[in-house]
């Protein structure tokens, strides 16, 4: 088989929380991995599944969040921003 080209292989000791919270709408679960994969920490919705590499700017666009996480409740992705823009900034 032929060698493909390998762009990285990089070991990191990762930080990684587990934050679960509950709104009046529903429950949140989340991993946040706190080295920056370029430059982003790693977010992965441990419910669903889904990840996303997030920073606070991205929080600006609310439909990269609700097409990361696959959110279709508008009060949702806006829980969601103020989660992050506290979370983000630790």
């Amino acid at each position: 088989m032929k060698f493909l080209n390998q762009m990285y292989d990089d070991l990191e000791d990762v930080h990684a929380r587990f934050v679960g919270f509950s709104s009046s709408i529903t429950r949140y679960d989340f991993a946040i991995f706190a080295v920056p994969f370029f430059t982003k920490p790693l977010v992965v919705c441990l419910q669903t599944s889904c990840s996303t590499l997030l920073d606070i700017k991205d929080l600006d666009d609310r439909h990269y969040l609700q097409k990361a996480f696959q959110i279709e409740s508008n009060e949702q992705t806006a829980e969601l921003i103020q989660f992050f823009k506290l979370e983000l900034n630790k």
